[in-house]
């Protein structure tokens, strides 16, 4: 019952979202919607467990058995239509497995006549969500197009993760690759190296380790799971764990087709035992389909888990039931012995004991966790909240400092503060007031650093103090140039497969005169343009070293090519900018003027 009224519930509050009403979570409106979840397949996942489980419950014997039937059949069209609101591919295919399931479980335990009974209630509800969705929404009917697009692959040129079956099987055939090689962003002992395959990479390290297996990208987004359960065991827990997941649900499966085989053979029918049958082995089924298309937060899993003690504990009883049945068959006159269950299994004090003092352990370290870790957290997103909008340019600046203060660990704090400080001292310096805009850059920079020592691999502290280095040295600071060097290299050495990273780290090393090292990143870069996109400033990086070190017939070539690239992007108008520069030299006015203004322009284009 929880299920069913908890997954109701979450699809009529979708539903209001599409419809534009969302007073709780500022959803209001979504093309795809989200109900209570973090997104779309979350929501979408739960509706596939509460439809089979609903539409068991036709079985269930009430009293005002009319009432009862049209609770469910609206209840059903309630979820049906969340379901298609949200707009998951995979959670569409998961239902579909769920229902078949369903509905071979209630042929193989109950008659044609059964079957058609819980089938007749489908259709109605069908009928109901059929309704709802063609109501006029703002949102359109997403779900169709979603449905028709569920095999298309796309572009099969490009290599940039996307949504569908073609984003899934580039994920999925990079995160295999990186199954082979288990590369990490530090230097470890062998020890480690030769266990990581079997223990995997932890819960954390798969987001720092699928950009040395990842295809190239040409957008600048971070991949945190394999979008595949069972790869994100494989990745978190190795091989030692992806046997044992494979165990349970082979087990799993096993227990399912004993149950209703065994139930088939007792001629029991659909009775209270099985409609439980229905209820919870179809919805397991298709969560299992789900899970080969996502990866659930911790907090979605709990009630995939409670599924499968369910169908575990559902065994035990329905074995003992028949067991029981078969006892009472063969010796129906024999007395019961009076004895009771407790006094054959009565517990051990010791044992007691022991449970006792772990549960109050537990419960003092989960409080603990909570109080040092969920409501410091918590309260600095109060405080925040509280003086975000504030009129006043002070206040607002110290609001932000005391949350960031208070959880320096959360990268949104952190950066945003971080970006603030880099933006306003920009401007004190186009002002004049350069003591104050080094004083302001150095404090964010301060920021990251500290940031950085929590997390070394976060690319947005790296990318961050590597803007901040060369702001410093294009500001005269040329302390900072070898730490411009620095960081430039070790981005590209964290994050290979994203040609506008190694595109800008080509323009930074450049820029601090190392051309060879330049010329190497921008090649990387051109070498990908096939499967990604044009890379004007990989083009400007490498046509300005190789002007630098004296080819310059070819630096010509190559700078003409970046402002061909990408018209309007920034490596294309710094190409203009050298090109004028080259003419100048050579006493070519009027090639030197042309590209001039061209650099000049704004850019139009974001690489």
């Amino acid at each position: 019952y929880t299920l069913i009224a908890s997954g109701t519930v979450a699809a009529a509050y979708g539903i209001a979202q599409h419809f534009g009403w969302d007073p709780i979570g500022n959803n209001a409106g979504r093309t795809r919607v989200i109900a209570s979840f973090g997104n779309t397949l979350n929501f979408g996942a739960y509706m596939v467990m509460t439809i089979p489980a609903t539409l068991a419950m036709v079985y269930k014997d009430r009293k005002r058995r009319g009432i009862w039937l049209a609770l469910i059949v609206g209840a059903l069209g309630l979820q049906l239509s969340g379901l298609w609101f949200s707009g998951g591919r995979g959670p569409f295919v998961a239902a579909a497995a769920a229902l078949s399931t369903f509905f071979i479980i209630a042929a193989a335990l109950g008659s044609y006549r059964a079957v058609a009974k819980s089938a007749g209630m489908l259709a109605f509800s069908g009928i109901i969500a059929a309704v709802i969705i063609s109501l006029p929404s703002p949102q359109g009917d997403v779900g169709l197009s979603r449905a028709l697009s569920i095999g298309t692959l796309g572009d099969g040129t490009s290599t940039d993760i996307v949504g569908g079956l073609a984003g899934r099987l580039n994920i999925w055939g990079s995160t295999l690759k990186l199954a082979t090689r288990w590369d990490v962003p530090i230097e470890e002992p062998v020890a480690n190296s030769i266990l990581r395959p079997v223990f995997g990479f932890g819960p954390d390290m798969f987001i720092y380790s699928f950009p040395f297996a990842s295809k190239p990208q040409t957008r600048l987004s971070i991949l945190d799971h394999a979008h595949n359960y069972e790869l994100q065991i494989l990745m978190e827990q190795g091989f030692a764990g992806l046997l044992g997941f494979a165990a349970l649900t082979g087990l799993l499966f096993f227990a399912a087709f004993a149950i209703v085989r065994r139930f088939r053979a007792a001629g029991r029918n659909i009775d209270l035992t099985g409609s439980l049958l229905l209820a919870l082995l179809p919805a397991m089924v298709g969560k299992m389909v789900e899970l080969q298309t996502g990866v659930p937060r911790v907090s979605d899993l709990a009630m995939t888990f409670a599924l499968f003690g369910a169908a575990i504990a559902l065994y035990e009883l329905v074995n003992r039931q028949l067991e029981a049945d078969a006892e009472t068959d063969a010796s129906p006159e024999e007395p019961a012995t009076g004895r009771s269950p407790m006094a054959r299994t009565a517990p051990n004090q010791l044992v007691l004991g022991s449970t006792l003092l772990a549960a109050v352990l537990a419960t003092a370290v989960l409080l603990t966790v909570f109080v040092s870790w969920d409501v410091r957290r918590l309260s600095a997103s109060i405080s925040l909240a509280a003086g975000h909008d504030s009129p006043s340019l002070d206040r607002r600046a110290q609001v932000w400092a005391d949350a960031q203060a208070r959880a320096p660990e959360r990268e949104s704090f952190t950066h945003n503060l971080s970006e603030q400080y880099v933006k306003v001292a920009k401007e004190q310096r186009e002002l004049g007031n350069e003591n104050e805009s080094m004083r302001l850059i150095l404090i964010g920079r301060d920021l990251l650093l500290e940031y950085e020592k929590r997390d070394p691999f976060e690319w947005d502290a790296q990318i961050g103090l590597s803007k901040i280095a060369a702001i410093l040295a294009e500001w005269g600071k040329l302390e900072y140039t070898q730490e411009l060097a620095d960081r430039s290299r070790r981005i590209v050495e964290l994050y290979p497969s994203y040609p506008t990273l190694v595109g800008t780290a080509a323009t930074a090393m450049t820029s601090v005169g190392l051309h060879e090292i330049a010329i190497e990143y921008a090649d990387r870069v051109i070498a990908v343009e096939e499967t990604t996109q044009p890379w004007s400033k990989a083009w400007y990086a490498k046509g300005r070293s190789l002007f630098e070190l004296g080819r310059e017939d070819e630096a010509i070539t190559v700078l003409i090519t970046a402002t061909e690239k990408q018209p309007g992007a920034e490596g294309a108008l710094l190409a203009h900018q050298v090109l004028s520069e080259i003419y100048r030299i050579r006493g070519e006015p009027e090639l030197s003027e042309y590209h001039k203004e061209q650099g000049a322009d704004a850019i139009t284009f974001e690489e």
